[in-house]
């Protein structure tokens, strides 16, 4: 295989870096910066493409042309081992295989306001970090078919799908009592999640797709739960479930 491994203090890409069959690898005690336009592409059937760093940026690429590309059943993963991951509209697009962004000491974010998604993708996607997003720019997915999101500490969650409804299950897990609110628009009309601090699930609206909520540590309370023909899964580890 054709694979590509680049280690530095810090890595910063302004010209385009692929692989037609291999795994590509950047690591950067520092910061990872890959330019507007710029493409980093992997080989696809059973590759990885994995960023680590303190922080990543991602810049923007377009509908035609992601920044972060690894497609058929390629794995991509963005491991921010002490800061943030920043992505710009259509940073990333994989095929079936997993979309993993590890940033559980900072945060997830978007100057996106508009329509354009971040990710692409027809496959599973697992965000870990403290916030993700922001009231005015939410981090949109596109195509994903299962969503796992891990919130890590104090900070608010705004995401939302592009496209109709794929999600069929969405998970999310809460490490701590008071860590903030929960926005997930899966559809722009109908299927929403709205979680707010402390817990309080005001609203699960997810249409035949499984909904999982977990609180590591304190009480849920219930609100309106609705998954037609899917399973409901609450756990409350250090907790109880609340009917309010």
């Amino acid at each position: 295989t054709d694979d590509i491994v680049i280690g530095h203090d810090s890595v910063d890409l302004n010209a385009g870096l692929s692989t037609t069959s291999g795994d590509i690898q950047l690591q950067a005690t520092g910061t990872v910066t890959i330019g507007d336009q710029r493409r980093v592409i992997a080989g696809g059937v059973g590759t990885s493409l994995s960023i680590e760093a303190s922080d990543i940026n991602v810049g923007a690429g377009t509908a035609m042309d992601a920044t972060i590309q690894n497609l058929a059943n390629g794995s991509v993963t963005l491991l921010a081992t002490s800061g943030s991951v920043a992505l710009n509209q259509y940073g990333i697009e994989s095929g079936s295989g997993t979309v993993l962004i590890d940033a559980r000491s900072g945060g997830i974010s978007t100057n996106v306001t508009a329509v354009p998604t971040e990710i692409l993708t027809a496959g599973h996607v697992e965000l870990d970090a403290t916030t993700i997003g922001s009231v005015g720019s939410r981090l949109d997915l596109e195509g994903a078919t299962s969503l796992v999101i891990t919130d890590t500490g104090a900070g608010n969650i705004h995401l939302g799908q592009a496209d109709a409804v794929t999600v069929n299950s969405t998970t999310i897990t809460v490490e701590g009592a008071n860590f903030g609110d929960i926005n997930v628009a899966l559809d722009r009309d109908t299927d929403n999640i709205a979680i707010l601090d402390g817990h309080q699930i005001t609203e699960a609206r997810h249409t035949d797709g499984r909904f999982e909520y977990n609180a590591v540590v304190g009480d849920i309370r219930l609100g309106e739960i609705e998954t037609g023909n899917a399973d409901i899964v609450l756990v409350a580890s250090d907790g109880a479930i609340l009917d309010t």
